[in-house]
């Protein structure tokens, strides 16, 4: 009788390990299957803060923000771009990154200093400043053709 209960409650405790063994497995296979694979680089805001990390924040301007851009995502920092108002945009971090941040950022700044890169609207500034200075000489030359040709005729 001692070996009947015995064996009964080794059956009980078996068939109990299996049942929470295919639960477990159940669970674990959700799980992974929702799981979304980790993305670096631009991200919503939502989901940078979904990843429970502290975040920073940086002010960059509208000309510089494609080179900020390029420099955070070579060097893979999670982040997410806000625009605050006309011209100024706000760049979300986490804190762990901010080594590579201000890495990226002095890349940046040495970029412009060096002439390397210049924003765009600077360039189509002074290419329409020298269209309308050469346009100008060509009107003044033809002008200037002109009044040569009066003076001759008379």
């Amino acid at each position: 009788m001692a070996s009947e209960i015995g064996e009964q409650a080794l059956r009980v405790i078996w068939h109990t390990g299996e049942v929470s063994l295919t639960a477990l497995f159940s669970m674990i296979k959700r799980v992974l299957e929702n799981k979304e694979p980790i993305k670096h680089g631009k991200q919503s805001l939502k989901k940078l803060n979904r990843q429970n990390q502290k975040l920073e924040t940086v002010s960059v301007d509208k000309e510089d923000l494609k080179a900020f851009k390029r420099e955070l995502q070579r060097h893979c920092v999670d982040f997410s771009i806000k625009k605050e108002r006309e011209g100024v945009y706000h760049a979300y971090f986490k804190s762990r990154d901010l080594e590579r941040i201000y890495s990226g950022l002095e890349k940046c700044v040495h970029d412009y200093t060096i002439g390397k890169r210049r924003p765009l609207h600077e360039i189509v500034i002074e290419a329409e400043k020298k269209a309308t200075a050469f346009k100008n000489k060509e009107y003044a030359w033809e002008i200037g053709e002109k009044h040569t040709n009066r003076e001759q005729a008379r």
